[in-house]
């Protein structure tokens, strides 16, 4: 799979435990295994999300798609459900 435009594609990291914030918002870590290609117009814009990257998410509000049993989560790339880069 390959996301579109703006977009990531993150696999979530299995886990024993959840995170949540103190606003009660679900938040996973996970892998950044794919990215969308850019416009033409966004080619000076640099791009701080990386394949390999390992990044923290709200869970709450994202694209979810499972794929052979996997789950994947699409986000965009300059969305506010990325909360840091690991």
């Amino acid at each position: 799979m390959k996301p579109f435009e703006k977009r990531i594609m993150i696999e979530p990291e299995e886990t024993k435990s959840v995170l949540v914030s103190s606003d009660n918002k679900f938040q996973q870590v996970g892998k950044i295994i794919a990215v969308g290609y850019r416009p033409w117009y966004m080619f000076w814009k640099p791009r701080f999300l990386n394949v390999d990257d390992r990044v923290m998410f709200n869970v709450w509000g994202v694209d979810s798609v499972t794929y052979d049993d996997k789950d994947y989560y699409f986000v965009l790339e300059d969305s506010d459900f990325i909360l840091c880069k690991l």
